[in-house]
């Protein structure tokens, strides 16, 4: 079912996530790169943002119970076997593209990105194709994700919360932060952009390998302001995500595969998240790149450190196709896995398909970081 307002509300709470953690730590939020340098362990922005997306997930699913699919959170990944081979491409993909949905598709419009635009189309019509061609949509219905998506029952009230909540983080961490007398700020120490991928950066760019990106975000993360905040970052984009509908893998499938979803008349809620998540994101971006404001904590000389990187590559085509083709696969990103996986450890329903998606995710994020 189209549910343009709670897509719009959704998008605009990514949005304003995206916004605020440009604005405090002057860097993307990339739900796989975070999770891929939380993997090796030693990366405390990476691992903070990963905890606070499951935490997310584990309260949406308290506040939002219908935002997740029926017959369990991971009914709708087709078996087990379906889900660690999207899974797996989700993860390979992601890491060899620099970016997912929220690195390129979000984060990397909002820039004015080419690199991410062409990303961002190439994983889509993958995503579209293989859909198609796997009957992605009848797998879900026969897993117990429903036909076409449902409409999840969100509290709109509830969301708008949501939202103050993501408006009020950066504002909170910016009267902590002068309140202790700045430090942290971008004395502590900035960093560029990593020199892989379109997406970089601490808590949630994607694509970097570079230790020296984790090493600065090290040092110049806030201190405990802005750890809390990264936390909370990747807790209120799992509760975006949930109000926006976008971790019902049957309702991103609807979308995706149109013809086979919702008898032949799908679910065009999708575009809808990055109508309300783009423009917020986008004034942020701009106003760091215009020279018009300096992050609060790191960047350097140049305030911020978004990603430089232009070049469309092979790496590039081949990673944004593969991360498309699991997409199509499952329905399922890893922003919505992370929350799956969070809704599934509070109790809302735990399965071998949530758990092979997860592991083979994971896989393919180790892998690619070494290919």
């Amino acid at each position: 079912m189209f549910t343009p307002g709670a897509a719009v509300l959704g998008g605009a709470i990514l949005g304003t996530v995206v916004a605020g953690h440009a604005t405090t730590h002057g860097r993307v939020t990339g739900v796989s790169g975070a999770l891929g340098r939380a993997l090796t362990l030693t990366d405390g922005a990476g691992i903070r943002f990963t905890a606070g997306a499951v935490a997310g997930g584990a309260a949406a699913a308290a506040a939002f119970p219908g935002a997740f699919a029926s017959g369990g959170v991971a009914g709708a990944l087709g078996g087990p076997a379906r889900a660690a081979a999207s899974g797996l491409a989700v993860g390979l993909g992601a890491g060899l593209g620099g970016g997912c949905t929220s690195g390129h598709g979000v984060c990397g419009l909002a820039r004015g990105s080419g690199r991410s635009a062409v990303a961002t189309a190439v994983f889509m019509a993958t995503a579209a194709v293989v859909a198609r061609a796997t009957g992605t949509a009848a797998a879900l219905a026969a897993g117990g994700g429903g036909g076409g998506g449902g409409a999840p029952a969100v509290d709109h009230r509830r969301g708008l919360l949501v939202l103050l909540a993501a408006v009020a983080v950066p504002l909170v961490a910016g009267v902590a932060a002068r309140g202790s007398g700045g430090k942290g700020s971008a004395a502590a120490g900035g960093g560029g952009a990593s020199s892989n991928g379109d997406a970089a950066g601490t808590g949630g760019g994607d694509g970097t390998s570079s230790a020296a990106v984790g090493d600065c975000a090290r040092e110049a993360d806030g201190g405990w302001v802005g750890r809390a905040a990264q936390f909370a970052y990747g807790a209120l984009f799992s509760a975006g995500l949930a109000v926006a509908g976008m971790t019902r893998a049957a309702k991103v499938v609807a979308f995706l595969d149109w013809l086979a979803s919702a008898g032949g008349r799908g679910d065009p809620s999708l575009p809808f998240v990055f109508v309300g998540a783009l423009p917020v994101a986008a004034a942020a971006f701009w106003r760091l790149l215009s020279g018009r404001r300096r992050a609060l904590w790191g960047g350097g000389a140049r305030g911020h450190d978004l990603p430089t990187v232009s070049v469309v590559d092979a790496r590039l085509l081949g990673g944004a196709a593969l991360f498309g083709a699991g997409w199509g696969g499952a329905g399922v990103c890893p922003g919505p896995a992370l929350a799956m996986t969070g809704a599934a450890l509070g109790g809302g329903g735990w399965s071998a398909g949530l758990a092979a998606f997860d592991a083979a995710l994971c896989a393919g994020l180790w892998l690619a970081r070494r290919l």
